[in-house]
């Protein structure tokens, strides 16, 4: 969520982690009015999350600027 800190919006949040914007749009919300214990507290049901654990590491830095 340091992405919507330095200015991301929910559509890129979502584009950036392979998810739909209102997957985005939820997470923001959800950092907004409970910080990362909000994030925490709702881990979601199914398989770990592959596609995320794969695509961190290639993510570049928030200050880049590439996705606002």
């Amino acid at each position: 969520m340091l992405l919507t800190l330095v200015g991301w919006t929910s559509p890129c949040i979502a584009e950036a982690f392979g998810v739909r914007e209102d997957t985005g749009r939820l997470w923001r919300s959800d950092f907004e009015s409970g910080g990362i214990a909000a994030l925490k507290a709702s881990v979601a049901p199914g398989p770990v999350p592959v596609k995320t654990e794969t695509a961190c590491p290639f993510m570049p830095p928030p200050w880049r600027g590439r996705c606002r």
